[in-house]
């Protein structure tokens, strides 16, 4: 009898017990697997409904079951994968069908959405990391990259951009990734199985693991986390591996390097930003940032870190306007004059805190993911840069500010 199935709905269940009943199947292992690959597409493929993914998955099977051989552990499971094959194929057909958009940006996501019917996000890592399968690794991580994008997105490049910048880190990625550190956990495992021994001493467990170990900075921080009275057992041992040793997933590094590419490239070319609509303070205005001395897109040269307006009366200024913007102007001459006192890193992090000359105030996480810094070396950054302004900002100028505020 196939084991009890983990289909989220009864009707699914129903469908699949009745197929093997019609069909006679009494192969335990081949109506098992059926269910286990079945219940996890409905798990794992988030873009389809779980009715669709079950009838495509028995109608191919009834079609390719053949119920006059006897099939062993190795047939079955080709079957099986043949059958997944089809049954991805047939919903990628119908859930991100291969037709013409209008927009790049909506092509490109109906092409991600057929990658991930096929081959389920994370799918990859199950695979063994190999030139041969260099182009699914890429694929199944596009999402990553995506969801990466969307966190840079209205800081001074399209999203379409974004991500074009970010499947390159994810190509830098592939290149970087140390293959040894993703089978790390699964050596000392192994050595910990083949031990002719059910007990290990510190000294035991510390050889085992130094054996293995291939990063020399984190090696001792591991060896420290072996309890002292050793292991009484392999299974004491192995559930301390699974839980300290940690296996290098090639998304993490993907997502790691996809955002290096981003935030470099944002950091190079961010001298020029249009706000986003919702910043905008109306439907006539845009307004556009510039960060460098001179423009990178023009032969203008404009004063360094100088805010521009385009509005359709820019020509018809009142006097209250007229007031107001010297009083902008002089406020951000105070201003810049202090911020070019610190260094690069402590300018640039003060500006994107307090929203100067950037689209929006960033806060402290945004800020410590774009720079690359923990949370605490923002803080630090931010602390140190203030307490420099207020170290060196002229009694004049401190009264100036004050009376602009």
């Amino acid at each position: 009898m196939p084991r009890k199935v983990k289909t989220k709905s009864k009707a699914s269940e129903e469908k699949i017990k009745n197929l093997l009943t019609s069909l006679n199947i009494e192969d335990s292992y081949l109506s098992e697997n059926l269910i286990s690959f079945i219940d996890y597409d409905i798990k794992m493929i988030k873009e389809c409904q779980e009715k669709s993914i079950v009838d495509n998955y028995l109608y191919y099977f009834k079609s390719k079951y053949d119920l006059n051989k006897k099939y062993d552990d190795n047939e079955s499971l080709n079957l099986l994968k043949e059958v997944r094959k089809l049954s991805r194929n047939k919903l990628a057909d119908e859930y991100a069908p291969d037709v013409q958009f209008e927009d790049t940006i909506d092509r490109y996501f109906n092409d991600v959405k057929r990658e991930y019917i096929k081959h389920p996000m994370g799918e990859s890592e199950q695979y063994e990391m190999s030139d041969d399968n260099r182009d699914l690794f890429i694929k199944n991580n596009l999402k990553t990259v995506i969801e990466c994008a969307k966190r840079y997105r209205g800081m001074g490049l399209e999203f379409e951009d974004l991500i074009q910048i970010g499947n390159m880190g994810l190509l830098k990625a592939w290149n970087k990734f140390d293959t040894s550190k993703s089978d790390l956990r699964d050596l000392i495992i192994k050595d910990v199985e083949d031990f002719n021994k059910d007990d290990f001493t510190i000294e035991e467990a510390k050889y085992i693991v130094s054996k293995n170990f291939r990063y020399p900075k984190l090696l001792d921080e591991t060896l420290a986390k072996i309890p002292v009275d050793g292991f009484k057992c392999k299974g004491d041992f192995i559930n301390w591996a699974n839980t300290n040793i940690r296996k290098a997933s090639f998304a993490s590094l993907g997502f790691i390097w996809a955002r290096a590419a981003i935030t470099s490239e944002l950091n190079a070319y961010s001298s020029i930003i249009k706000i986003s609509k919702s910043k905008r303070t109306g439907d006539d205005k845009v307004v556009f940032i510039n960060l460098d001395s001179l423009n990178p897109h023009t032969d203008d040269n404009f004063n360094d870190d100088e805010l521009f307006e385009i509005s359709n009366d820019e020509f018809i200024e009142s006097d209250d306007n007229i007031e107001n913007m010297e009083r902008k102007d002089m406020f951000k001459t105070i201003v810049n004059e202090q911020l070019f006192k610190l260094s690069a890193k402590e300018r640039r992090i003060l500006m994107k805190r307090f929203g100067i000359n950037t689209p929006y105030n960033l806060s402290i996480s945004d800020i410590a993911e774009n720079e690359g810094m923990t949370q605490r070396e923002v803080k630090s950054c931010i602390e140190k840069g203030l307490q420099k302004i207020a170290d060196n900002i002229s009694e004049e100028n401190k009264k100036l500010l004050i009376e602009l505020l």
